[in-house]
């Protein structure tokens, strides 16, 4: 989660020194509910996160490929959890 966050982050900075504002928005939009999900892992959170977030994330931006081998290790986990 916290290299989601890390990797989301930049991406901000990076769109805002572009005068980004949408991608902007979709990146913080896409990072808002996480601080909840390390505070307290659930899964419901994590399903939540990986089944409603993220692919409306995926929908919004060009390029994700900076979060996809954190998102297949959040997918295994939940599987295990299941």
């Amino acid at each position: 989660m916290l290299n989601i966050l890390s990797t989301g982050l930049l991406n901000i900075r990076a769109y805002g020194n572009g005068a980004m504002a949408a991608e902007c928005a979709a990146e913080a939009d896409h990072l808002h509910n996480l601080p909840d999900l390390v505070r307290k892992p659930t899964t419901e959170l994590l399903s939540f996160y990986l089944h409603r977030s993220k692919p409306h994330y995926e929908r919004q931006v060009k390029d994700t490929r900076g979060f996809a081998n954190d998102w297949k290790r959040l997918e295994d986990l939940l599987l295990e959890q299941q």
